[in-house]
């Protein structure tokens, strides 16, 4: 809105003599500290939960062994054949049978990289299985329960089903 010279005060703390009209000012000191304080509030609030990676690294191995056992237990329905999920020094390896009923001998490929299916823990995350090697039948079942434990997280495969979870 565009005002003659002479109506408009200036020098008057932002005010000029027309009602509803103000000189645009900027921000006031008070509202520029209650900004930095309520910014600096969140930084120590949020900030420490980005610098400890370990939650994180563990919640993304786990999700990335459960995917990979679940790919297992979906190659042995697919292919009809046993197909074994193995533990041990801490890398999970997929292999399985070269035929129907037979022993899992021959490397399971891992689809996303064309090589031989193997997952190393990064970040110092353990892992670790009460039964290896998991072995899953042409039905997607197994004989016996299995737990494998990520870190502080577990995933359960149950016996019968070969259910993950």
């Amino acid at each position: 809105m565009c005002l003659p010279a002479d109506l408009v005060k200036s020098g008057t703390a932002g005010r000029s003599i027309l009602p509803g009209v103000r000189k645009l000012a900027g921000f006031t000191l008070v509202e520029l500290v209650t900004t930095m304080i309520i910014l600096g509030i969140m930084a120590v609030a949020i900030l420490p939960r980005f610098t400890n990676r370990q939650t994180f690294d563990e919640l993304g191995f786990h999700d990335r062994i459960k995917a990979a056992v679940e790919f297992a237990r979906k190659a042995a329905i697919a292919q009809r054949r046993n197909v074994c999920v193995a533990v041990g020094a801490g890398t999970l390896t997929i292999t399985q049978g070269v035929s129907f009923g037979a022993a899992c001998t021959a490397a399971l490929t891992d689809p996303t990289k064309g090589t031989p299916f193997s997952i190393t823990p990064t970040g110092g995350v353990a892992l670790s299985s009460t039964l290896s090697p998991i072995t899953f039948d042409a039905q997607g079942s197994t004989p016996v329960n299995a737990t494998l434990t990520v870190g502080t997280r577990t995933i359960n495969v149950f016996a019968g089903t070969g259910y993950v979870q």
